[in-house]
């Protein structure tokens, strides 16, 4: 049986130009907090790998889930 992909917007709780937010197609919460994690912890470090934010930037994440099936396409709230 094939297993049903979910979306999640995964936030960190920083402010840019907006709310700093991730979104992750994953089998499960752990999962899109796995993938994120690389990616915001990726994004917290300058071209010489030291880091520009504490380890909060991506340990410290609110994961929502916005579609619990994504295999029938999902499109997401119009923001700016």
């Amino acid at each position: 049986m094939k297993e049903t992909l979910k979306m999640y917007c995964v936030a960190n709780g920083y402010i840019g130009n907006g709310e700093v937010r991730a979104y992750c197609v994953a089998r499960d919460e752990e999962h899109a907090k796995e993938l994120a994690e690389i990616e915001y912890k990726k994004e917290s470090c300058d071209w010489n790998g030291s880091g520009r934010y504490a380890d909060s930037y991506w340990k410290s994440l609110k994961i929502t889930l916005l579609c619990d099936d994504v295999s029938n396409g999902f499109c997401g709230e119009v923001s700016d």
